[in-house]
Formats: C-alpha cells, structure tokens, sequence
C-alpha cells in the first residue's frame, strides 16, 4: 500500500506527516532558515522518517502566504474555456499577481462566474526546491498547493484563520471548495483565538493536531485540484483520468493518485515530539462571491 507524505513550508519551520490507508504513520518537523535551505530541510526531515519499508511514497506539498497566493481573477473574457482562461492567467501572472520580483508558477483556474475566475500561485524557488528534494529521494512528486486550499482536507470548520508568522489567513468554504480566502497581517489576537476543529484522522495527533494540520491537509490534496500545482509527470501522462466532480469541464492536468477517502478516525496514540503511530493489526476478514478578498 502505498505511502503519501504531506510537506507544509511555513514561516521558519518545515512539517511533514505520512498517511498510509488513510492514517498517520509519522509526523515531525524542522527548522527553516530560508528559502535558500529549503530543499535541505526537506530532506533532513525526510530522512527522519521510517521509511525503509515504503515503496516510492508520493509527495504532496503546501505552502503557506508568504510563497503562494489565491485570487479571485477578475476582467478575463467570457468565455468557458478553462484551458484558454489558464493560459492567460498564466502569461500576465505579474498582472493578477503580485511578485515582488520573484518568478511564480500559476495553477489551473476555477471558473466563478462570467469574466472571473479562481486561480493560484506559487514562488518557483518553492516548487523548484521541493522537487529537487523528492528527486533527492526517489520520491514521487505529488500536487503543491496553497496552504489555503490544503487546510480544507485538515479542518471541519466552514470558516477559520490560519496563523503563518507575520500573516494570518481568513477562509470559508463549502466542503472541499474554497469560497472566500484573506490574507492580511497578523495580529496579537489570532495567536490566541482558537478558531479550527481538526478531522478525526488528525485529532490524534492531540494537542499537536493543529501545527500539523497544513501538512496533513497537504497529504489529502487531491491530484487532480484544480488549484495546485502538479507534477511534471501528471501532465505528461497520457493516462491520466479526467477529474471528477469539479466545475469545469475541459481536459485537466491530472496526475495518477487515487482520489483520497474520506478521512477515517485512527485507532494509534499520539505521541509527543516526532511522531509514529504504529500499524494497527490486520482484520481477519476482508461574505462574498467565490476566492473574493484575496490578495
């Protein structure tokens, strides 16, 4: 059975978390210096996993606000065509993005209504970084995501905050799609408020459920959403279904990672610091429209 890692690039910290059929395996985390020593404090990290025994894990990845952003893309065409509407999202990133003099990497978009869209974006070092490390390793490259769009499979909650050092993120959504996400400066308040509710499969994790949530939520990226990045290979693959159960229709960058279950609670007892949570035994017996207020 296959393993899938879940990367969350924080301000300061890398977190990583391992689920295998759906339940946590192995948490830990490590220290960031800068985007300049990211890909060695994610193969420090990995290298603490007890991975002797997985088969080629696949990695997914989220960044927080300070490398990746979601908008509500606004003045484009009126058209239905998500992979016209892409594309010029992604020749006139610097236009609907900021940058900061920093290249960037856009997604696939999410249509929201006539001449809008919902698109994202991610700092090439990011991507770049990751996937040197998965390569590092031997891993395979799952989706990167905003950490807005991975929380959404780590948190029950309709609406939350997320605190990434200097920047907190406002985000409501419906089930697994994001409605409305804001980033704006932190202040001493959100430290604070608790405002989230972890998913069975991540409450046992305890009091830790929560600083890991961005890396679980990153472990249950589907491969197929829309707004990630993926792999180099998915969108080589000849092979790859279409997605499902999304609101556009025109052929997809898919990759070829089962959509992922419905998290389960896990029957494992955190522990603290680094965590592995050991194998249970086995059965005998078989306010506003879509991405608005987004910066």
């Amino acid at each position: 059975m296959s393993v899938r890692i879940g990367i969350a690039i924080g301000r300061g910290a890398v977190r990583a978390v391992a689920l295998r059929a759906e339940k946590i395996v192995w948490a830990g985390e490590a220290p960031l210096a800068s985007i300049d020593a990211l890909q060695a404090s994610i193969t420090t990290l990995l290298a603490q996993a007890p991975a002797t025994r997985w088969s080629r894990p696949v990695l997914h990845a989220a960044i927080g606000p300070h490398g990746a952003q979601v908008k509500r893309v606004v003045g484009l065409p009126e058209i239905g065509d998500v992979e016209a509407l892409t594309a010029i999202v992604r020749e006139a990133a610097g236009t609907y993005f900021l940058k900061n003099g920093i290249p960037l990497v856009t997604t696939r978009v999410r249509l929201a209504g006539a001449g809008s869209a919902v698109a994202a974006a991610v700092d090439r070092p990011y991507v770049e970084a990751i996937r040197a490390a998965c390569q590092a390793k031997g891993y395979r490259a799952g989706p990167i995501a905003p950490t807005a769009i991975a929380l959404l499979g780590a948190l029950t909650d309709e609406s939350f905050r997320w605190n990434d050092g200097s920047l907190t993120i406002d985000i409501s959504r419906t089930g697994r799609q994001l409605d409305t996400v804001r980033t704006r400066p932190a202040t001493s308040a959100d430290d604070d408020a608790v405002t989230a509710a972890p998913v069975p499969a991540l409450a046992v994790l305890g009091t830790d459920a929560l600083r890991y949530a961005d890396a679980f939520g990153a472990a249950t990226v589907d491969a197929h959403e829309p707004l990630a990045i993926q792999s180099d290979s998915s969108r080589r693959d000849p092979r790859a279904r279409r997605p499902r159960d999304r609101d556009f229709s025109a052929r997809g960058e898919v990759g070829r990672e089962p959509r992922p279950r419905e998290c389960c609670p896990a029957t494992a007892r955190p522990l603290a610091g680094d965590h592995h949570v050991p194998r249970p035994a086995r059965s005998r017996q078989h306010d506003s429209q879509p991405g608005a207020g987004v910066r």
